[in-house]
């Protein structure tokens, strides 16, 4: 398989480990969003992002994003109640192809 480079305007989607919210400390938290707490974190200004500013979406117990402002990648972690529901998907899904 060859490598190619991608071009400036492809973000690249990767799984990638969790990062803990305390590296970020400048954070809004939108509260009780179908029964869940969501966050948009920074490790700098809201109000005059950088280049190389690192951020943070984070769905309570379900899922964390990562990016850099102009970083071209974007990274996810599954958290606990993804985790359950994706292996309790996948066995479902198994029951169903062997039937």
């Amino acid at each position: 398989m060859k490598n190619h480079k991608l071009s400036s305007n492809v973000i690249q989607v990767i799984e990638n480990q969790c990062i803990e919210s305390s590296f970020f400390p400048n954070t809004l938290i939108y509260q009780n969003n179908q029964d869940r707490n969501v966050t948009l974190a920074t490790d700098r200004d809201f109000i005059q992002p950088i280049p190389e500013q690192n951020w943070l979406f984070h769905v309570e117990n379900v899922i964390s994003f990562t990016w850099q402002t102009q970083g071209g990648k974007i990274s996810y972690c599954f958290l606990e109640e993804a985790i359950s529901i994706l292996a309790l998907s996948s066995c479902f899904t198994n029951i169903l192809f062997y039937i």
